[in-house]
């Protein structure tokens, strides 16, 4: 059995999809995973499967809330080695350290080549930074997110894939239920 994380993309944010962390661990337990648990309202639950295809898993997942909420979403799973990886990788430790609210971590539903990170590099037109290679990336926010230009919609044009993000204390805190 390896450990897992999976993020949904869009739940229970401002007037979204809104979906109960008991019916996500009740999807998830459906398919058969186990030691399953969520964190808040945020739709990012840790489990564990012996599965080894996240795509297979991600399609799982979304094909179930679909099914037995009615509620239509996307499903980004990684593994906790990857997880534990993205920790470790980050290029911004500055701002982890001082504004962790301010620095996000991009899930990608497809990874995505070189090239299209330079591309939303060069889209930026604040203060963001853009780190990121495959399918994760770490975005910077140094006036906060609610006012940026680096938006979901610009992000996603520019990479040419549907992506979720959370801020680094949501990133840490599903590392801690990874390790519990």
């Amino acid at each position: 059995m390896r450990s897992h994380v999976a993020l949904l993309r869009a739940v229970n944010v401002r007037g979204t999809g809104r979906l109960r962390m008991e019916d996500l661990r009740s999807a998830l337990r459906s398919l058969g995973l186990e030691e399953v648990a969520t964190v808040l309202q945020s739709g990012d639950a840790a489990f564990a499967s012996p599965r080894a295809s996240l795509t297979r898993m991600e399609q799982e997942l979304e094909a179930a809330l679909q099914r037995r909420l009615r509620f239509q979403t996307d499903a980004f799973v990684r593994t906790r080695e990857r997880w534990d990886a993205l920790v470790a990788d980050n290029p911004f430790p500055h701002e982890a350290r001082t504004d962790p609210a301010r620095l996000v971590v991009t899930a990608l539903k497809t990874s995505v080549p070189g090239d299209r990170w330079r591309l939303l590099d060069a889209a930026i037109r604040g203060p963001e930074r853009v780190a990121g290679a495959g399918d994760m990336g770490y975005l910077v926010y140094p006036d906060g997110q609610g006012r940026s230009q680096l938006t979901p919609a610009l992000i996603e044009r520019c990479l040419g894939t549907r992506t979720t993000s959370r801020n680094w204390n949501s990133v840490l805190r599903l590392r801690a239920l990874l390790s519990a």
